[in-house]
């Protein structure tokens, strides 16, 4: 079988780059699930990509003799078959003509990986080794082992993130936060433990997940289309049955608002796209916005609103929008 013309590589240079889209992470994950050579293959690079250290260069010529050479010194050491090295390497390498690509990965011991996304940062894509997938939001961070060895799958996470787990009913996966830990089976759901909200909060979109209060233990089943979370000032988790259909705004850049005041609609823009808006006549935050944007830059939203609820606004500095009346 010809695994490098079957598999997707400038998915896998995606990827890598952190530039991938949803639609085409679900393609990647797939491609990966579909057979056991996939799997194989995808975790014979990343294996060579993760011990050949945390800082990687590949360009179009020297970068695949710098390939060529670490796979035939190190094939005993990832007790893999060099064959399939070379066809994934190749197939990489292939794609690296039109131009270069950077992997940042840090550890802080030899068996976890950290992710970090610094504050204002895109959101980027994070593969865990089991296939699952993971969004972390800017602000945000996850570590988890390099393989999942034991019974169950554990990884440590903080800020905000959407997941998307694989199913695995022999060995559960746990996310451990600050004041909770999620056990799941097979699920996606939105996990938000930053801590400027005072909250830890999930939002389920399939599957079934256990949400627990770290420090009494007590715990909820969240089901579809609910959301539980657990306040600083209650020691047990409350599950509500109603999801906010702006929560994965961060990821999507998609927004739906319904009659809602204009100072619940600019908070959530503002936290999406991490600026800063101040509205100078306060009587603007009560007018009520009906109104759907998909995919639109800040100034996109704010000029449509503009027309809509009647403002005018002006930028100061990178990061701070004022609104006022158009009459002011």
């Amino acid at each position: 079988m010809d695994y490098k013309s079957q598999m997707p590589t400038d998915l896998f240079v995606k990827q890598l780059n952190n530039n991938i889209t949803s639609d085409e992470s679900s393609e990647l994950i797939n491609w990966i699930n579909s057979a056991k050579e996939n799997r194989d293959t995808y975790k014979s690079f990343r294996k060579m990509w993760i011990i050949n250290g945390s800082d990687i260069m590949f360009n179009s010529d020297q970068g695949w003799k710098n390939v060529q050479s670490k796979i035939f010194r190190q094939r005993q050491k990832l007790k893999i078959t060099l064959l399939k090295q070379f066809a994934v390497a190749a197939s990489i390498a292939i794609l690296l003509s039109v131009g270069v690509f950077k992997i940042i990965m840090s550890t802080n011991n030899v068996n976890t990986i950290t992710v970090n996304v610094a504050l204002g940062s895109e959101p980027q894509q994070v593969i865990l080794p089991d296939s699952s997938v993971v969004w972390l939001n800017s602000n945000s961070k996850i570590e988890y082992p390099k393989v999942f060895e034991d019974d169950k799958r554990i990884v440590n996470f903080a800020g905000e993130a959407y997941f998307q787990i694989a199913k695995n009913a022999a060995k559960p996966f746990e996310i451990h936060s600050d004041k909770a830990i999620t056990r799941i089976l097979g699920t996606s759901f939105n996990l938000n433990t930053k801590h400027n909200s005072n909250q830890s909060k999930i939002d389920l979109f399939t599957g079934k997940v256990e949400y627990i209060n770290k420090s009494t233990s007590k715990s909820v089943i969240v089901l579809p289309n609910q959301y539980a979370f657990i306040d600083s000032s209650n020691d047990t988790p409350i599950l509500v049955n109603e999801l906010d259909k702006n929560i994965l705004a961060w990821k999507t850049k998609h927004f739906e608002f319904n009659s809602q005041e204009l100072s619940i609609v600019l908070a959530k823009i503002a936290e999406v796209y991490n600026v800063k808006i101040n509205v100078a006549n306060p009587d603007l935050n009560k007018v009520r916005v009906t109104i759907t944007y998909k995919s639109i830059t800040i100034d996109g939203i704010l000029n449509v609103l503009s027309e809509t609820v009647g403002f005018s606004y002006t930028k100061s500095g990178k990061s701070t929008f004022i609104i006022k009346e158009k009459n002011d």
